[in-house]
């Protein structure tokens, strides 16, 4: 089987040596190497004297089998370079390389996963892999994907970036034989195997991963400016969750926590509903996004306050921009802010500091204890105070968005941690190389032609075994079909 091995050096700017089946005499053996269902690469392993090959630390390698490329990663620890021994030579995939290369400090708002990943990879992609606009979403290089109201995550790797925008997206990722990293890309068609005449045996089950109900936290404690203070009946917040729950609960009843992923932002702004009753004025000017319109409330001899109220829902707080220039005649302490949930426990307050230009305020503050299933908040602003009338003191309000749980994304990377174990695991080895897929179909069985689910891909080139593929069936049971998959008997 005609092979070629490339080591490059870790930013993939030099090729330190080409090796091929025809002239190699560096390596000891065979191949062996991974893929996932989706086609990420895991590791690849083949055995070698480093005193002949010279493999730096973090040496990028690429394989091909008759010129198609089957792996792309990085050997980031090889045997020592005076070793005459044949030791084993060990590469991960593409995730290593990421891993290793670190988010700035860009912030992201009201934009797509896939607009996001995009940005994220043409700008910081390492060298040592390649980026690839169709490898991002459906193919077609400018789909947005799922939104999100903020992602933010300036220190983290650029694999546990990805990790989160796949968790937020439900979709899988990872950095294929050619080093493209892609994320939730269109998957392969399903693999086809007759029933007939395949080498199979059982596997262990995988139960111990199951979760079929997962409970994510998206909000579990109050953050409020430096003024600002909470206050309870009950003296806690409580921690406001969404709950992802699988068809099969009922059988396995598995109930995992799981966190948000890294700089997901999980909530989103909504604009009020109404003015509330007790307002003195009207507060359609804060309802848009524009800098142009504002309600001016005034500081007289009466409290004067602008109230606005929100639409039922799951409130975790209010987001606010207001102007309170520091030139006027009266200090600015008899302006301030109260937010109060009804019917859930639970309300905040603050005073506002001058502010010559305009500021914005963001406030997270759960309900108490035991909310109900919704609810409603009232925003208040203003003079909170009666003083003596200077109609020269002014508190510009420009913007009022209560920010609420944002279900859509919350339930999504809940719904990515669900787990079901597959009852009849198998696996089938093939004597030739065959592509990954998440779905494998075999056809013929006495069942007609059925469906299962494919983990892993594992590919050998050995002396006494060319060109072979063991698929591993059985890690995720997705459907009736699936979990009546069998081979030779094995349910």
């Amino acid at each position: 089987m005609p092979w070629t091995l490339e080591i490059w050096n870790p930013t993939r700017t030099q090729r330190l040596k080409t090796l091929s089946s025809d002239t190699a005499t560096e390596l000891d053996g065979g191949f062996r190497w991974q893929l996932d269902q989706y086609g990420d690469c895991r590791q690849w392993e083949a055995t070698g004297r480093n005193d002949r090959l010279g493999i730096p630390p973090r040496a990028v390698v690429r394989f091909f089998v008759d010129g198609t490329p089957w792996f792309h990663g990085v050997i980031v620890d090889p045997p020592s370079v005076t070793s005459p021994d044949a030791e084993a030579l060990t590469a991960l995939g593409g995730r290593e390389i990421l891993a290793a290369a670190l988010m700035d400090g860009t912030a992201y708002r009201n934009q797509g996963v896939y607009q996001i990943a995009r940005d994220i990879l043409s700008r910081l992609c390492p060298p040592a892999l390649t980026y690839d606009a169709t490898q991002i979403g459906d193919g077609s290089g400018t789909d947005a994907g799922p939104g999100l109201e903020v992602f933010y995550s300036p220190t983290a790797t650029l694999a546990d970036v990805m990790d989160a925008l796949a968790k937020s997206a439900g979709v899988p990722w990872g950095v294929d034989a050619l080093g493209r990293p892609f994320l939730g890309r269109p998957a392969a068609p399903a693999l086809a195997v007759p029933y007939a005449g395949q080498p199979w045996r059982r596997l262990t089950v995988q139960g111990r991963e199951t979760c079929t109900q997962a409970v994510l936290r998206v909000v579990s404690a109050p953050s409020l400016p430096d003024n600002g203070a909470a206050v309870y009946a009950y003296g806690l917040p409580a921690t406001i969750t969404t709950t992802a729950t699988h068809a099969q609960h009922s059988t396995y009843r598995a109930t995992r926590a799981v966190e948000a992923p890294e700089g997901v932002g999980l909530v989103r702004p909504t604009v009020p509903a109404s003015t509330a009753r007790y307002s003195n004025y009207d507060g359609s000017p804060v309802f848009d996004d524009s800098a142009a319109t504002y309600v001016t409330v005034d500081l007289t001899n009466t409290q004067r306050l602008l109230a606005v109220r929100s639409v039922s829902a799951r409130i975790v707080g209010v987001e606010f921009d207001y102007a309170l220039p520091g030139t006027q005649d009266s200090p600015s302490d008899p302006f301030g802010w109260v937010l109060d949930y009804f019917p859930a426990d639970g309300g905040a307050s603050g005073i506002l500091p001058v502010s010559n230009g305009i500021r914005t305020v963001r406030v997270i503050l759960p309900p108490g204890i035991n909310p109900p299933a919704t609810w409603t908040a009232d925003f208040t602003i203003g003079a909170m105070l009666a003083v003596t009338p200077t109609p020269s003191t002014r508190l510009f309000v420009y913007r009022v968005r209560f920010l609420v749980v944002d279900e859509d994304a919350a339930l999504r990377a809940a719904t990515s941690a669900l787990r079901v174990p597959y009852g009849s695991p198998a696996e089938i080895a093939l004597d030739r190389l065959v592509p990954p897929t998440p779905t494998v179909t075999v056809t013929g069985s006495p069942d007609g032609d059925v469906t299962g689910p494919a983990a892993q891909f594992e590919y050998t080139h050995l002396p006494l075994q060319p060109r072979r593929t063991v698929v591993k069936l059985g890690a995720t049971g997705q459907s009736a079909a699936a979990r009546e998959l069998r081979f030779g008997g094995v349910r």
